[in-house]
């Protein structure tokens, strides 16, 4: 599981909107 600060997750969500399958284990 990787870890990122608010920001950088809110940012990382918004572009693995469309790729969310390959990030279905990603937690902030």
């Amino acid at each position: 599981m990787l870890r990122f600060s608010p920001i950088v997750c809110e940012y990382l969500f918004y572009k693995a909107e469309h790729l969310i399958t390959s990030f279905a284990p990603f937690k902030c």
